[in-house]
């Protein structure tokens, strides 16, 4: 495989927060740049995790960013909910 091959497949397995795949991918990487010598591994290392990590992070964020707007939804279907029975009720008397 080559390592644009590898890259895609990394890219890839990061969309989908697949670690084990990810982490596979990226040890074959790890070792290509083995051979050009331990301060590239050092530094590849450091931005794996940093990338790992900024990827969970955005994840999270899309969560909670959609866990808010369904209940930013719910509560206004409730308000409208709520001033429907008002008016209803201020109507019967």
């Amino acid at each position: 495989m080559s390592s644009e091959e590898q890259f895609q497949a990394l890219r890839e397995a990061l969309h989908d927060l697949n670690r084990e795949q990810a982490q596979l991918v990226f040890q074959q990487l790890l070792e290509a740049a083995r051979a050009e010598g331990p301060q590239g591994t050092q530094l590849s290392q450091l931005l794996w995790d940093e990338l790992w990590r900024t990827q969970r992070s955005l994840q999270f964020w899309r969560s909670l960013g959609e866990a808010e707007g369904e209940l930013s939804k719910a509560l206004s279907d409730q308000h409208i909910r709520l001033q429907q029975n008002y008016l209803r009720l201020m109507q019967e008397q």
